[in-house]
């Protein structure tokens, strides 16, 4: 993770502002559904943590996507 956010200039740089800007929307979005997994584990909701994480990898993949179309 903070490599990823040392990279910020460089990836606004290769993309442009709007395409960084759509990475990061699916960048926080995997975060977020993180977030709500460890809530959901701590309050032992395990429907609601295997839904979180699912959600998760599927947005982390686009935000790989995302990520390998900014390579030179």
């Amino acid at each position: 993770m903070p490599a990823f956010a040392a990279g910020r200039a460089e990836l606004i740089n290769r993309m442009g502002l709007a395409a960084y800007a759509q990475l990061m929307d699916r960048f926080a979005a995997t975060e977020r559904q993180i977030n709500r997994a460890w809530s959901a584990a701590a309050d032992g909701v395990e429907a609601e943590v295997n839904d979180c994480l699912a959600t998760a990898a599927i947005l982390l993949e686009e935000t790989i996507e995302r990520l390998g179309a900014a390579r030179p």
